[in-house]
């Protein structure tokens, strides 16, 4: 629990019968302005001022000050304007994980509005109903194909109408699921009875799942508070449901986690963007993190269910909406600009994992786009400046050749990172830049190695993967040279036998690239010490059956063949 050195005073709003965190102010006469500026804008259903402070025994201690309940204006309801939407082209993908997280931006205050999420809305006739009937229906499909539309030659008007027949097909889906008898009987609120009965209204084997998600939603949608749901999704989930009802629950799970006033509900009071963004990242990864202690209980559920892996779209939602708060405009710290910087380099910091980004490629694009717009030029120049700065804010070159590579496979910026990953590469004198200290030549060696393989994954043009392969080739001959790894292991206590199998099977593991100019040096070496007088005679010494002695030798020829040797 957060340590007060005076008292705070935090607003709460009044929404659907909860009360949910609206700011934090230090200043009681500010709070209580604030607090009565937004019962006036008639926005909520009511507003308060908690004062929290700590007592000298440490305990934390709340008291409301002020309170007032009103009724809200009924505001018209607007799409929310959207610059992408996914492809779909048929019905099956507008229930898809892409289509539903754009239509929860395109009707994301309709949503709320309604106390609805996607798959209710997609599901449940009911529900689909009242948003076709409403005004937003035909501005938001002509957004979606303007948007699908736009840098194709495809006709926006044809777009439209294509989208509105998949729409009919969705109609006439939901409404038949709700007249199936053993759907309309199941009153039952237990998810493995709900499963059963629509299980038993299946006519066919491929609306199993569309049944399943169906009679879940009919009950959620008894709820209109969104963290009501989710409550109830996660105290009902039974702890042995199969993967594939597991799947369904997940896609729901993602439609409520990912929504922003479940985000704020949960975690509550947070300091700053930046905080509320590093406690979704712990949460994902299912670690304690700071959150409302009225939703105590749920987030132990969301924990142990994230370190279990069994949200995998839930974690993809919730990743989607971290890197559109990193790329917007919000400020990561508020209410102090100078910290601004302090706070882009905590999130930049808490996304690297051992050798990895948390949010790959697009979490490097979405630093980078944030980062660039505190530069004083637009456009590529922009980006190419804000690239620079962040290079100098990452000491380890092993991570940042991990952020550039990130930048390298997909997005606008690719020519921009490669580019400069490859001027990093040339830049390195040492193999022991990119290694932890301590670390064995063979740890150097495979390190190097992952770098390369790394590279092939991502789309950079050939000569750019070329220069960066060179590069590293460089290092890894180095480090042959320097620490004399061919010699290291041609320790003379072992038989001639041993060690010679032993440096044939090191140039064969693969640790060392098949073209590069450092398995060409550490073959060169190996056979120089091959081409000794006397090798077959000293290779089978101590063996006395001539059989035997035939077969080892036999045995070995067939090891340097596969090991990449010329016999």
């Amino acid at each position: 629990m957060a340590i007060f050195d005076r008292s705070t005073y935090e607003i709460q709003v009044l929404m659907d019968d909860h009360w949910i965190f609206n700011a934090s102010l230090g200043n009681e006469a500010a709070a209580l302005a604030k607090a009565k500026e937004l019962i006036e804008s008639r926005t909520y259903d009511g507003a308060k001022v908690v004062r929290l402070w700590q007592r000298s025994d440490g305990d934390e201690t709340e008291k409301v000050i002020w309170s007032k309940t009103t009724e809200r204006a009924q505001a018209p309801v607007r799409i929310v304007p959207i610059q992408d939407a996914p492809p779909c082209k048929d019905v099956e993908d507008f229930y898809g994980f892409q289509s539903r997280l754009t239509i929860g931006r395109l009707l994301r205050k309709y949503l709320d509005e309604s106390g609805l999420i996607q798959s209710e809305m997609l599901h449940v006739h009911s529900a689909f109903k009242r948003y076709l009937d409403s005004e937003l229906y035909p501005s938001s499909v002509d957004r979606v194909a303007t948007v699908q539309c736009e840098g194709t030659d495809k006709d926006v008007r044809t777009r439209r109408d294509e989208i509105y027949a998949i729409i009919d097909k969705i109609t006439s889906r939901a409404m038949r699921a709700e007249g199936r008898q053993s759907i309309r009987r199941c009153n039952s609120t237990k998810i493995k009875d709900m499963i059963a009965a629509a299980e038993d209204a299946v006519e066919t084997s491929d609306e199993r799942d569309f049944l399943v998600t169906f009679i879940l939603c009919r009950e959620t949608t008894q709820t209109r508070n969104l963290v009501g749901k989710l409550e109830w999704l996660l105290s009902s989930l039974p702890g042995d449901l199969a993967p594939r009802d597991m799947v369904i629950v997940d896609n729901l799970l993602a439609d409520l986690v990912a929504a922003p006033t479940v985000v704020q509900e949960l975690l509550g009071n947070q300091k700053n963007l930046c905080t509320a963004i590093c406690s979704l990242l712990d949460l994902i990864e299912g670690k304690e993190c700071p959150h409302s202690p009225n939703v105590a209980e749920t987030m132990g559920h969301l924990r142990t269910l994230f370190q279990n892996k069994r949200l995998p779209i839930t974690t993809d939602a919730v990743l989607d909406f971290i890197l559109r708060q990193i790329k917007g405009k919000g400020p990561l710290a508020r209410n102090d600009a100078s910290q601004e910087n302090d706070a882009f380099l905590t999130i930049m910091s808490r996304t690297f994992i051992g050798d990895r980004i948390i949010g790959g490629p697009e979490m490097a694009d979405s630093l980078l786009v944030r980062h660039s717009r505190r530069m004083e030029q637009g456009g590529a120049t922009g980006i190419k400046q804000a690239l620079d700065v962040i290079m100098s804010m990452i000491p380890e070159a092993a991570f940042r050749l991990r952020f550039l590579m990130a930048l390298c496979r997909g997005g606008p910026h690719m020519a921009i990172a490669a580019a400069r990953m490859t001027t990093e590469a040339k830049r390195l004198t040492s193999i022991n830049a990119l290694c932890p200290p301590r670390s064995t030549a063979a740890q150097k060696l495979r390190t190097v190695r992952a770098f390369q393989d790394a590279v092939e994954t991502t789309h950079m043009i050939d000569d750019d993967k070329k220069a960066f392969l060179n590069a590293m080739d460089r290092l890894a001959t180095d480090c042959l040279n320097q620490e004399k790894v061919i010699e290291s292991l041609d320790d003379k206590k072992d038989s001639l036998r041993v060690r010679a199998e032993r440096l044939v099977k090191f140039c064969g593991s693969g640790i060392l690239r098949e073209d590069g100019r450092a398995l060409t040096l550490a073959r060169s070496q190996v056979l120089n010490y091959l081409r000794q007088p006397n090798f077959i005679q000293e290779f089978t010494a101590g063996i006395s059956d001539p059989k035997q002695a035939e077969a080892h030798i036999k045995a070995f020829y067939i090891l340097l063949s596969q090991s990449g040797f010329k016999t």
